[in-house]
């Protein structure tokens, strides 16, 4: 337990090399980067607007979406590659160069227990290579086992525990984290807004 009184939150890292990431097939369902075809649907499922939706790609943000055959969307993430942005905490960390953000990711409840996220984040992942980032980094809030799972199902290592306090954030590094990574992140210990 932290100060606050609430389990740890996580950060994990990927870093991508040349080698294409695995994937990990999800009988029914495939992945793909969002296309604004379905832009009403992915707005109703995330439970904002289209115009949040717009918002977000005008701040340079991507979404990608898990779909039944019939394109419902069961799955959802978003991806920064300038900052990594945490909205509740009013916390706003610069992105290197190559490096990426992935963020507010979901699986439709009734879709949950089926591998869903971590083929997400697979497919994810891949795409990322092939836009050339090397390093990929994920938030998962206190408390979030299923996320834990899923992030680690798909490879991550968790590189950091977090603690958040009235107005502190503070990453303490693991064991994983490489040194560059440990210095990165014991640099984002931050005063929130």
């Amino acid at each position: 337990m932290s100060d606050s009184g609430q389990p740890p939150g996580a950060i994990q890292a990927y870093t991508l090399g040349n080698e294409p990431v695995p994937q990990l097939p999800v009988p029914g369902v495939r992945f793909i980067r969002f296309h604004t075809r379905l832009r009403r649907q992915l707005a109703e499922v995330m439970h904002i607007t289209e115009a949040e939706i717009d918002r977000r790609y005008a701040l340079g943000n991507r979404a990608y979406v898990a779909l039944l055959d019939d394109d419902t969307i069961v799955g959802y993430g978003w991806v920064s590659y300038d900052c990594i942005r945490i909205y509740e905490l009013g916390l706003e960390i610069p992105l290197p160069p190559g490096h990426a953000y992935i963020w507010d990711c979901a699986t439709v409840d009734r879709y949950r227990g089926r591998g869903i996220f971590p083929g997400l984040l697979r497919f994810m992942l891949e795409d990322l290579r092939q836009q050339g980032i090397t390093h990929v980094w994920a938030g998962v809030a206190p408390g979030n086992t299923a996320s834990l799972r899923s992030f680690a199902r798909a490879g991550f290592r968790l590189v950091a525990e977090t603690t958040i306090t009235d107005s502190q954030f503070e990453a303490r590094p693991t064991a994983a984290a490489t040194q560059e990574e440990a210095a990165a992140l014991r640099a984002l210990r931050a005063t929130l807004r």
